[in-house]
């Protein structure tokens, strides 16, 4: 039987915040003494840029979580970029310490703090003069969220795609951009940064002058991240 993770202070803040907050990173573990070392190991989406850039050792958390980490002499030992459930199921399955994102309702899990928010919001191409007031109007257009949206974006959304008979989610965020802009579908929900970085990305490949109205349907959400067990020190 593991033993309970100890809780996780990482702080995954503004750039703003850094200097001061990071002296409460990990504010529960005791620095290793010389010839000690701890290191873990993170998995999370594989589509977040630029929190993250899969398979590149930068992104706005990526270089946040290393400065945490080192501030307690604590070596990142790897990072597994993968879809938002298959990432759930390696932290649970304790094949990876930690997952960076994860919902809030996720069960067996211990959660930390985070000073970090998302701002999920509804995009649509302006011209589609879509009419969307509240997250029960999604009902009426085909609809694309990111893998697992249901999970992160509060009860009333998940009410209400379950109820919707066009809607999918893709593991891809780029690929809802891509199926945006050309059409394939008329409104998709994703972090505002990572529509933003995607549609810069994009530009040149498809018609990204296109007006493009972003509606706030959610409340900023918190980055929180979670583990189930913790490695001894001594291993």
């Amino acid at each position: 039987m593991p033993k309970p993770f100890f809780i996780i202070s990482l702080l995954f803040i503004s750039l703003y915040h850094l200097p001061t907050a990071i002296t409460s990173v990990f504010a529960n573990e005791a620095t290793p003494t010389v010839g000690q070392s701890k290191s873990y190991s993170f998995a999370t989406s594989n589509s977040i840029e630029p929190f993250f850039f899969a398979h590149q050792h930068r992104g706005i958390q990526y270089d946040l979580l290393v400065a945490a980490l080192n501030q307690k002499g604590i070596e990142l030992d790897h990072i597994v970029f993968a879809p938002n459930l298959r990432a759930l199921r390696l932290v649970n399955t304790q094949q990876i310490d930690c997952i960076i994102n994860a919902p809030a309702d996720a069960d067996g899990l211990h959660f930390t703090q985070s000073l970090i928010e998302y701002q999920n919001a509804l995009f649509y191409l302006t011209n589609s003069k879509l009419e969307v007031a509240s997250i029960e109007d999604l009902l009426r257009y085909s609809l694309s969220g990111f893998q697992n949206a249901k999970k992160f974006l509060g009860e009333e959304y998940e009410n209400m795609v379950a109820r919707h008979s066009n809607y999918e989610e893709l593991s891809n965020q780029k690929g809802q951009v891509v199926m945006l802009f050309n059409g394939h579908v008329e409104a998709i929900v994703m972090e505002e940064k990572i529509f933003k970085y995607y549609s810069k990305l994009l530009v040149g490949k498809l018609d990204t002058k296109q007006l493009v109205t972003q509606t706030n349907l959610f409340k900023p959400a918190p980055g929180l991240s979670a583990a189930t067990t913790a490695k001894s020190p001594n291993k």
